[in-house]
């Protein structure tokens, strides 16, 4: 065998690097390809869970999580019936049997957990300047329950074993998920399940006779405000869950101006709203001691 001539070494040597990188890129997007492959096909799975295994999930997440619910007649009354009202311009199909738990928490915040169990707090309500603003960040909430929005990004997080643990009654996994209960409300939502929500939270304002520009008011004073004061741990709170971008801003604006004028609710909440901000604003000093942080908090 001939030895190769040195003038074809150079040649030899770049069209093997070619090959390599060709082969190397080759191979990560056939990785890329399967695990898109893989989570869509997981998304889609999702669809076919009954929603009665999301209502579970949900309600052991909710019994593992450290709330102080609020017993006050006034403000419980006050948020009941404006969930009640966006509730009621559901489509009577809607699988999800909505319940709405009012807790004593300085951060201003609403989350939902699958299967519709809802969360409000009473920085929430001192911080909103009208029941329609409320009605906005509730009705945001109710459309990650409906399109299913959590119970998607914790089957991405926990991956097949929630599927599985679900098929086969795997308490254990789900104890596991659920014991996890304050991290389930932390998730992080795509773009689009944050615009997707936002569209329904504008529609049930809207459809219950609530102002639907109202969260839009909401989203984004709590903006202005963190950016007013990065130290204000309330705006902060709320944000770091329901980021207010320009899309979702913009877009509240847009569908909330095409809307044909509609008559008001009839909603009379048991005492002025200004009388509930300031029931709100009085946590009672235990809570208000007991959700202090810690020493090491910071560092889990």
């Amino acid at each position: 065998m001939e030895p190769t001539p040195a003038g074809a070494r150079p040649g030899f040597i770049i069209t093997a690097l070619v090959v390599m990188t060709g082969l190397f890129l080759g191979g990560l997007l056939a990785l890329w390809v399967l695990w898109s492959a893989t989570w869509w096909a997981v998304d889609k799975l999702v669809d076919f869970v009954p929603p009665a295994w999301e209502d579970q999930l949900g309600k052991q997440a909710l019994a593992e999580m450290d709330n102080h619910g609020i017993e006050d007649p006034v403000l419980r009354s006050a948020v009941a019936e404006i969930a009640r009202r966006l509730v009621a311009e559901l489509p009577k199909e809607t699988p999800y049997k909505f319940t709405l738990t009012p807790i004593w928490k300085e951060e201003a915040n609403a989350f939902a957990l699958p299967g519709g169990s809802m969360i409000v707090t009473s920085g929430l309500l001192a911080e909103a300047e009208s029941p329609d603003e409320v009605a906005g960040v509730l009705g945001h909430e109710i459309g990650h329950v409906i399109h299913r929005h959590g119970f998607r990004a914790i089957v991405r997080e926990a991956g097949m074993s929630l599927l599985l643990a679900l098929v086969f009654g795997d308490d254990g996994t789900l104890g596991s998920i659920a014991k996890g209960g304050q991290k389930l409300v932390s998730l992080s939502f795509s773009r689009e399940h944050e615009l997707e929500s936002d569209r329904v939270g504008i529609k049930l304002s809207y459809e219950a006779g609530f102002r639907p520009k109202a969260m839009g008011d909401f989203f984004r004073r709590q903006s202005e405000e963190a950016k007013l004061d990065p130290t204000m741990e309330r705006a902060l709170a709320f944000l770091s869950t329901h980021p207010a971008n320009a899309d979702r801003l913009a877009q509240i604006e847009a569908i909330a101006e095409k809307l044909p004028p509609r008559a008001r609710s009839d909603f009379k909440a048991p005492a002025t709203w200004s009388e509930i901000r300031a029931k709100a604003r009085q946590i009672p000093a235990a809570y208000v001691e007991h959700d202090k942080p810690k020493d090491g908090d910071k560092d889990e």
